[in-house]
């Protein structure tokens, strides 16, 4: 997969991924999200804000486990060493990493 010309906004920003866990209303809940993997992916615009995990809360309405791996960054040319490469950012997201 390849992502390019990133335009509009989610979560208030412009990136490559946003991600997050809405309440669903009265007496539906929300997450928990868990075991993401989102791989061999080229980034080629990563945006102009950062990428946000945003669970709904520490409980049921987290995000958990998320694992990139192979994410090219056209910028860097080369696969991103570390989260912070593609502008990962967490709020209510654990056990998220980036492997080989």
């Amino acid at each position: 997969m390849e992502i390019e010309e990133v335009t509009g906004l989610h979560l208030g920003k412009q990136t490559w991924l946003a991600m997050s866990v809405s309440d669903g209303g009265t007496n539906v809940g929300a997450g928990p999200i868990t075991n993401i993997k989102i791989w061999d992916i080229a980034v080629r615009d990563v945006g102009s804000t950062n990428a946000p995990l945003v669970g709904l809360d520490s409980g049921s309405g987290g995000i958990q486990d998320v694992t990139f791996r192979n994410i090219w960054l056209k910028s860097l040319n080369r696969p991103a060493n570390n989260l912070a490469e593609i502008k990962v950012t967490t709020t209510f997201a654990t056990n998220v990493k980036l492997v080989g």
